[in-house]
């Protein structure tokens, strides 16, 4: 069989594109093991104990005023006494509920019920809890669940919180509410206050965002429409004013779900006055780092680099939920920004042909070196933060840039944490270098290496992943940050010959790869020397390190140089059987025309950019195929680390058994 790129075959009506799902699932997907041997739970007795060792001295405690005060004002305290002292009180939750909450509004309930026996079904639709007690609810807010037959009607869609109260403590749905109360009767009021606020008919009490609306249709109990309102600043009038977007009800929010970090949602979303869809994304940023919108300002209308629409940089602060003067090094201060972007195409993952990938990556590239030239370091390029263009996008929108929540500027280049594939060899090994080098602009470029040479070795052809990760690869994700920067270094060095690619590769792609391993290669020799000169201090290496960053530009255009001849080879030979011509998909939003007002330079030359300072989260990829929810599991199982879950491939069977085991045990929450 001849190499694909060696026939001018066109495009075969009979060929077929399966979105592929991440890795995570492709690969690890494996029946879970039932009991457990004796030896495997002593194992897992004794990790259990380590775990919880460790999570004791990140729990903090505060006083019983403090707790208080989360629920302060609803009711008086006089009245709370008042209610105790009445011999029909007890501690029944819904007598409770019944006594402070009378009157509910039209169409709104609260009722506490004993959910022992009742599995809350997770949004995977395999693990499930079971809390001691729910807070059912409806309203605008809630809709029936899924698996209405497994939960008795119950679900984490219609319950306000759950609560487990187990031989005096009590452990609510909220960390601020974790407290030990082995004297219940000492600390009556304040139970009666926490079981007033969580069955409040009020959606702010109960932590809902009252900027989200919805409508439940009646008879299906199913939410059929929503809004959110984003309080938009304008920088020229130092004004803000709301502006409500209908919310598209046919794709999913995307989440990063997790107890501590960003709490990223992307609202997928319509402007009603002008049709434009765009994603809206909420996230909760630390008050040590600037704001994406901050970049975004300084960057609108570079091509390759996301479109910033709208900005609410201030919705909320952590620090206003917790007591006052409380302080923890685990508890990070965050302020709530919410971004309005241009909605643009998946991830250069989701690609349907050769040409469509490299013209994505190449225009995306360019939009980074503008980033570069208005003194911004990316510090995030992965396969996931690369997006297609929208259908029939000109050249310069064809890839777009995403994510600039790591973003920072390049006096203050420090290292980002090494958290994927992509990452540069010397991120991952600078924090064990003296000194350690600060991550530029040639790192950036050897991510987009690791991330064009990912996707050859990951996929047989559009659509189709690779059985097994290929092992000049395989160690790019090891837990071990030693093995992930030996694994690139070997792979760097001797970068993988064409026919250790799928014959799909063969040619045009395998070409371009060579080329581009021979400017990383250039690079990483450039600092190896550096970094191993006996005749270098400190800061003459820093200098080495520095002059590479500020002379990068001839790497740039060769690596541009090659995505250009590559692409045009492709244009010239046309889809193969394998591939799917671009068109037009729900994935795809925006029109030409959307586009047609920023300008199009075709190369990094440089954007007049004007610098602005803001504060800071990550921008989404604009939607992800609805069909393939593992795939979007996959993707937000982490808060900072789009592709954690690969990540753990080496402690998945490890994982299994002890999920396994502590659910065959009796634990719940498996």
């Amino acid at each position: 069989m001849s190499s694909p790129q060696s026939s001018s075959a066109t495009f075969s009506e009979s060929a077929t594109y399966q979105e592929p799902v991440f890795y995570a699932d492709a690969w690890f997907k494996e029946p879970w093991k039932q009991g457990g041997t004796p030896a495997l739970v002593v194992k897992l007795t004794k990790k259990r104990k380590t775990l919880l060792t460790r999570l004791e001295s990140r729990v903090y405690e505060v006083k019983a005023a403090s707790a208080k005060a989360i629920y302060y004002g609803l009711e008086a305290e006089a009245d709370i006494l008042s209610f105790l002292k009445w011999t029909g009180s007890g501690y029944d939750a819904e007598t409770l509920s019944g006594h402070f909450h009378p009157a509910l509004p039209e169409g709104v309930t609260r009722k506490a019920i004993a959910s022992p026996d009742i599995p809350l079904i997770h949004d995977n639709g395999v693990h499930f809890t079971k809390p001691g007690t729910c807070i059912t609810s409806t309203g605008p807010s809630f809709e029936s669940p899924e698996h209405v037959e497994l939960s008795k009607g119950v679900g984490y869609t219609n319950v306000a919180a759950v609560v487990d109260v187990k031989l005096g403590e009590l452990r609510g749905k909220r960390l601020v509410h974790c407290k030990r109360l082995s004297r219940l009767q000492s600390d009556a009021s304040l139970f009666v206050q926490f079981v007033i606020g969580l069955t409040s008919p009020n959606k702010e009490d109960i932590g809902l965002d009252t900027s989200v609306q919805w409508k439940i249709d009646k008879s299906s109990g199913k939410k059929v429409s929503g809004t959110i309102t984003v309080n938009e600043y304008n920088d020229d009038t130092d004004t803000s004013t709301p502006k409500t977007y209908d919310l598209d009800m046919a794709e999913q929010p995307f989440l990063r779900p997790g107890i501590c970090g960003r709490g990223t949602v992307g609202w997928q979303a319509t402007d009603p006055s002008t049709g434009q869809s765009v994603i809206i994304k909420d996230a909760w940023r630390p008050a040590s780092k600037n704001s994406e919108s901050g970049y975004l300002l300084g960057t609108k209308g570079i091509p390759g680099v996301v479109e910033m629409l709208g900005y609410q940089d201030y919705c909320a602060q952590t620090a206003h939920f917790r007591p006052p003067g409380f302080s923890g090094k685990e508890f990070t201060d965050r302020f709530k920004l919410r971004l309005v972007m241009k909605k643009y195409g998946a991830s250069i993952w989701f690609f349907r042909s050769r040409l469509q990938l490299l013209q994505a990556l190449r225009d995306a590239l360019i939009g980074h070196r503008s980033l570069f030239e208005c003194e911004i370091v990316h510090r995030d390029v992965s396969v996931f933060n690369i997006l297609l263009g929208a259908s029939g996008a000109p050249e310069g929108y064809r890839g777009i840039l995403i994510d600039l929540d790591m973003a920072t500027y390049t006096e203050d280049r420090k290292s980002s944490l090494p958290s994927d594939p992509y990452t540069s060899i010397y991120v991952v090994e600078g924090r064990s270098l003296t000194p350690s080098p600060p991550q530029d602009y040639t790192d950036e470029l050897e991510s987009f290496f690791y991330a064009l040479c990912y996707i050859l070795h990951a996929f047989e052809k559009p659509g189709t992943l690779m059985k097994q990760l290929p092992a000049p690869v395989q160690f790019w994700d090891h837990d071990d940050l030693e093995m992930r920067a030996v694994g690139k270094s070997a792979f760097s060095f001797n970068v993988s010959k064409a026919n250790e690619l799928c014959r799909y590769w063969w040619g045009t792609c395998s070409d371009l790869m060579r080329d581009f391993h021979d400017v990383v290669r250039a690079i990483l020799q450039k600092k190896d020397s550096a970094q191993k000169d006996p005749n270098l201090d400190v800061e003459a290496k820093l200098e080495v390190y520095d002059s590479l960053s500020q002379n990068s530009g001839a790497y740039f255009e060769a690596v541009k140089a090659a995505f250009d001849k590559a692409i045009a080879r492709l244009e010239t030979e046309g889809l193969n059987q394998e591939e799917i011509p671009d068109k037009p998909t729900p994935r795809v939003a925006s029109s030409p025309a959307v586009l047609s007002g920023a300008p199009s330079t075709a190369s990094g030359s440089g954007v007049p950019c004007e610098r602005k300072i803001g504060q800071g989260g990550p921008i989404l990829p604009a939607s992800l195929p609805s069909q393939n929810t593992s795939f979007v599991r996959k993707r937000n199982a982490s808060d900072d680390d789009y592709v954690e879950a690969t990540r753990k491939r080496a402690r998945k069977n490890e994982t299994a058994e002890l999920c396994s085991a502590l659910h065959s045990s009796g634990d719940k929450g498996i």
